[in-house]
């Protein structure tokens, strides 16, 4: 169970690797301006930190929970916050698929006639990846907590001898 604990979250920082080519969210148009956002944030900003700074430090989260697994070996401490982490991440997808990123247009053409538009972010095939790593980050903490209590319940029958 411990190496389970060990293993997700590398999962997880997979999963996110791949939502950086793989949009989460995406307004599907081929024509005019569009909305793609990846695990990076917004793809127009060509994953500039700078503009997408909650993006940034999702990653930084993520990566720091994947390290601190294998060099603490996912005490109970870390398990708790892994599973906090994941439940973090599930609200911000959900967020971002409950208030979706829109783009809203108008303008003449040259003849006057108004014209104009509205670009919606739904889901991408990268939101499945998301969902992925969350439940990997989430299932790694209870994984480390069921190893944790094994390793407390063989230690407590040792000092009892039973």
């Amino acid at each position: 169970m411990r190496l389970l604990a060990q293993v997700l979250p590398l999962v997880t920082v997979a999963a996110w690797i791949i939502t950086i080519f793989v949009p989460v969210l995406d307004s599907r148009t081929s024509t005019g301006p569009g909305i793609v956002i990846t695990s990076l944030g917004d793809a127009d900003s060509g994953g500039r930190v700078t503009e997408n700074p909650g993006f940034a430090a999702l990653w930084l989260i993520i990566l720091a929970i994947a390290a601190l697994a294998w060099v603490f070996r996912a005490p109970k401490w870390w398990s708790g916050v892994a599973i906090i982490v994941a439940a973090l991440l599930l609200i911000c997808l959900m967020y971002l698929v409950i208030e979706p990123a829109f783009l809203m247009w108008d303008g003449q053409t040259p003849g006057g006639r108004p014209t104009g538009g509205m670009e919606v972010a739904y889901p991408g095939p990268g939101f499945i990846f998301w969902i992925l790593g969350v439940g990997a980050l989430g299932t790694a903490g209870f994984c480390g907590l069921i190893a944790e209590d094994r390793e407390a319940a063989a230690s407590r029958c040792v000092k009892t001898g039973t």
